[in-house]
């Protein structure tokens, strides 16, 4: 909400009630002991969302006093018959500052829940001394004759964007008029009534539509170009000129443009292709997301239209029709290094933000986990028989050797690798790999039926030992005689 500017007149009554309370000045303001006020509440009950007067008379408060109005709960002050920069509202509590006025009026418009509320308030004279505001304290809200309500869209709308608002009205008679007062920067655009029927004064920033049995009605407007939060107000007038407070929706949420980037949170190696996030909102019915890619990196595709994509060299141009987010895809450089990411956000107005979000990303070759693994028959073998072990080997560098222990009787044959790169000692056999990532070798098994255990390890170009993992267990069997 709008923070009301200081108002002169305000100040100088606050001064000058200030000053009226200055103890050595007590005596000329003796009759203030003497203040009272009364206040006058409509006879008869109100309609609920009607507005209605209240009448104050006050008198012996000195040279200047101070009416204290407390509303009751949903009643809303309106106006009053006192200089605007002599009332001060917080909430449901009116100052009315008076300066030798003996009574006035101030008009509420009553809640729009049926029930009977209390008023209350004070006096007070310029010795500060209170006194009860006296009179009527309560009234009655009625159900309504005359209704009307406002909806307004749920969710937060872009700045500078059209939506619409809904009216209903009932009750107001054979014909009636809705004034709707719209937030400062908003601009009425159309309706579903007959355009004669609604009447724009653009320097209230009011709009008037006449109803004749209509009991619904929307009407558009163009949001303001700034974010933040907004407040409708607007009276309905039925064919006895009797006012209500237009009901419903009030406040709604103007969102200012704004677009954040997610990059992979880790390394992506040389010439990867990679996602990159974008989030978008804000913009209006239309928007761009320019990007400039850093040097070396190309635009693959999106999860957007391609007719609303244009690239150009290193810069790529999404056009957005509300869309609230998107990916786009990338190759990334062939060169190690820290990169930097930078866009804007193009509103429908024109106007450029930047876009936040993360902007650095590393490209570098990512070091693969060492690993070796060893595979065995999964079936049991003969006693004597030749079969195969299968082994792989990863992210030990230049070179490395694999070192496999072989169960006590079993007997090396041979490798798919160079037999230089091969040594026996005993039941110990030495592989040595220059890039290799996988190979087998033949062992002949054990005469003996049994449960054997294979074991090993991988040692890379640095010394830093490994368990060479997965398989171990083979079991031998004695081939039945009618196998021999």
């Amino acid at each position: 909400m709008k923070k009301s500017k200081v108002r002169p007149l305000l100040v100088i009554l606050l001064l000058l009630f200030a000053a009226a309370s200055v103890p050595t000045v007590a005596l000329e303001f003796a009759t203030a002991e003497s203040a009272t006020a009364t206040r006058t509440l409509p006879a008869e009950p109100v309609s609920a969302g009607e507005f209605f007067p209240v009448r104050i008379q006050a008198s012996g408060y000195g040279m200047c006093g101070q009416v204290i109005e407390i509303l009751p709960e949903e009643f809303t002050y309106m106006t009053s018959t006192l200089d605007p920069d002599s009332v001060e509202v917080v909430g449901n509590t009116v100052k009315f500052y008076l300066l030798g006025e003996t009574s006035f009026n101030y008009t509420v418009a009553a809640s729009h829940t049926e029930g009977t509320y209390n008023f209350s308030g004070i006096i007070k004279g310029g010795d500060l001394n209170e006194s009860e505001v006296d009179g009527d304290k309560e009234i009655v809200v009625e159900a309504a004759t005359a209704i009307a309500t406002r909806t307004l869209p749920a969710e937060p709308v872009s700045t500078g964007a059209d939506f619409t608002i809904g009216i209903e009205a009932s009750g107001y008679g054979v014909f009636g008029q809705v004034i709707e007062t719209l937030p400062a920067g908003f601009c009425y655009v159309t309706s579903t009534l007959n355009p004669g029927s609604v009447v724009v004064d653009e320097e209230t920033n009011t709009i008037k539509f006449t109803l004749f049995g209509e009991t619904s009605f929307n009407y558009t407007v163009t949001a303001s170009n700034t974010g933040g939060t907004y407040y409708f107000s607007g009276i309905l007038i039925d064919d006895d000129l009797k006012e209500y407070e237009v009901g419903g929706d009030k406040e709604m949420v103007i969102e200012s443009p704004a677009a954040t980037r997610t990059l992979p949170a880790e390394p992506v190696s040389p010439g990867a292709n990679f996602t990159i996030g974008i989030e978008a909102s804000g913009y209006g019915a239309s928007g761009q997301v320019v990007e400039t890619l850093p040097a070396g990196f190309c635009y693959m595709t999106s999860t957007l239209d391609p007719e609303s994509v244009e690239v150009v060299d290193n810069t790529v141009r999404f056009t957005l029709f509300g869309e609230a987010s998107f990916n786009y895809t990338v190759t990334a450089s062939n060169i190690e290094g820290m990169y930097t990411f930078s866009g804007i956000l193009i509103d429908v107005s024109g106007e450029e933000h930047e876009v936040g979000g993360d902007a650095k990303l590393v490209v570098e070759e990512k070091e693969e986990e060492t690993t070796a693994a060893r595979t065995l028959p999964a079936v049991p073998i003969f006693t004597g028989a030749n079969f195969t072990v299968g082994i792989e080997a990863r992210g030990y560098g230049t070179f490395c050797q694999i070192i496999e222990t072989l169960p006590e009787g079993f007997v090396y044959v041979a490798s798919t690798l160079d037999p230089g790169s091969v040594v026996l000692v005993n039941n110990t056999v030495k592989f040595t790999l220059f890039g290799e990532t996988s190979f087998t070798y033949t062992v002949k098994a054990s005469d003996t039926e049994g449960t054997y255990y294979f074991s090993g390890l991988l040692k890379d170009a640095d010394l830093n030992e490994y368990e060479v993992g997965v398989d171990k267990k083979i079991e031998v069997k004695e081939r039945m005689a009618c196998c021999r």
